[in-house]
């Protein structure tokens, strides 16, 4: 993979975890079997659905911004290596395992009240 991919990746993944961020945490993505967070606990139905994804959003856009950003970056900087891709992809995977647990403990809230 080279350098115009790697960067336009981390900026096509940033723009689009903003925008599932955005509709996320202003609760108007729907219900669905495409996008969003798609576990079981989040899933269950559309009460727990709104509130993991009311929860996540923030941290989704704060995820996006950041790989957008890296995407920017990687570009003016003129990075091009395996490391940059090794570092955007462990901060994506652990920025990402944290979204889903944000969304799963506040959709399991939902029904401990």
């Amino acid at each position: 993979m080279g350098m115009i991919a790697n960067y336009h990746a981390y900026l096509a993944v940033g723009i689009i975890l903003v925008l599932l961020g955005v509709l996320s945490w202003s609760e108007r993505l729907p219900y669905n079997y495409v996008a969003g967070i798609r576990i079981p606990s989040v899933m269950e139905d559309k009460s727990s659905w709104r509130a993991g994804h009311r929860a996540s959003g923030p941290a989704m856009v704060a995820l996006g911004g950041a790989s957008f950003v890296f995407g920017v970056v990687s570009w003016i900087a003129r990075i091009d290596s395996w490391v940059d891709l090794t570092v955007w992809a462990v901060l994506l995977l652990a920025g990402m395992a944290y979204v889903v647990v944000r969304a799963s403990n506040a959709a399991r809230a939902v029904h401990r009240r």
